[in-house]
C-alpha cells in the first residue's frame, strides 16, 4: 500500500495506490523538529537514446532551514526504455504547525523537462482505519 497526498488552496487530500501513482515526493515532519528522510525513484526513458538530464529545484526560497540533496545529479539514457533510479534526501529543521511547503525537482535535457512536486507538510492529516484504505 502506498500513500501519497493531493493538495490545494482547499486543502489536503491523502490518496492511496500503486507505487506508479507516487511520483512526488511527500514528507510529513513534526513541527520545528529536525529530520533527515530519503526517498529513491526509478525513472524510465522514453525518448530518444542519448539523453542526458539534469536537476535543480525550483522554488527554493519557501524550503528555508531544508537541505535537498540527489545523487546522482545527472541521469543518462543511452536508450529508450532504459531505467534509471535516483535518490532524493531532504533534510533539516521542520516548518511550524500547520504548514505545508512544496517546491519541485526539476530534470531537463534540452527542451524536454520532467518536473516532480516535492511537499513537507506539518498539517495533521487523518488516516482512515486500515480496512478503509483501498490498494
Amino acid at each position: 500500500m502506498y500513500m501519497f497526498i493531493r493538495y490545494n488552496i482547499y486543502g489536503l487530500t491523502v490518496c492511496y495506490g500503486p507505487p506508479l501513482v507516487c511520483v512526488c515526493v511527500v514528507v510529513h515532519v513534526s513541527p520545528g523538529q529536525n529530520f533527515s528522510l530519503g526517498f529513491a525513484r526509478t525513472v524510465t526513458h522514453v525518448g530518444a537514446p542519448g539523453a542526458v538530464y539534469n536537476v535543480e529545484i525550483t522554488g527554493s526560497s519557501s524550503t528555508q532551514g531544508m537541505d535537498i540533496t540527489f545523487a546522482p545529479e545527472t541521469l543518462e539514457f543511452s536508450a529508450q526504455n532504459r531505467m534509471a533510479t535516483y535518490t532524493v534526501t531532504v533534510s533539516g529543521v521542520a516548518p511550524a504547525t500547520e504548514k505545508v511547503v512544496s517546491t519541485a525537482l526539476v530534470w531537463s535535457a534540452g527542451h524536454h523537462v520532467v518536473r516532480s512536486p516535492l511537499v513537507v507538510y506539518t498539517v495533521g492529516v487523518e488516516m482512515p482505519p486500515p480496512d478503509e484504505m483501498t490498494p
